[in-house]
C-alpha cells in the first residue's frame, strides 16, 4: 500500500484524543505519527462515507475499514492502533461516569 494513495492537503488531528498531537503523547512511532499526519484524512473520510475510494489503495483500505480484511500495511496498522487507543480512552471515560456496581436500579419511592 501507496502512502501517496492517501496525501491530502490537509492534514489530520485529533485535538480532542491528542491535543499535542499523535508525535507528543508517546503512543505512536515516529513513523505512525507521520502516518496519521499525512493520511489520517483520507482514511477518516473513506471510513465515514464522506469520499469514495479514487485508486486500488483506498478500495483496500476500504475493505479493512468495513472489517472485510485484517490490518497488513503499516498504513491499516497504523489506523488501526489509533482506533484502538480512541476506543480505550472511551471505554475508561464512560466507566468513570456510569454506576460501578454495573446496574441500576430506580428507586420504587421516588426519592433520590
Amino acid at each position: 500500500m501507496n502512502k501517496d494513495s492517501f496525501l491530502s492537503e490537509r492534514n489530520f488531528y485529533d485535538s480532542q484524543h491528542f491535543p499535542n498531537g499523535f508525535a507528543r503523547e508517546g503512543v505512536f512511532s515516529l513513523k505512525e505519527s507521520e502516518i496519521l499526519n499525512d493520511c489520517g484524512y483520507v482514511i477518516s473520510q473513506l471510513n465515514s462515507g464522506a469520499q469514495r475510494p479514487e485508486n486500488e489503495d483506498q478500495q483496500e483500505m476500504l475493505a479493512f475499514l468495513q472489517g472485510m480484511k485484517d490490518a497488513e500495511s503499516t498504513i491499516e496498522k497504523a489506523w488501526q492502533k489509533y482506533q484502538n487507543h480512541i476506543h480505550k480512552q472511551y471505554i475508561a471515560m464512560r466507566a468513570l461516569y456510569t454506576d460501578t456496581g454495573g446496574s441500576y436500579q430506580e428507586s420504587d419511592s421516588g426519592d433520590f
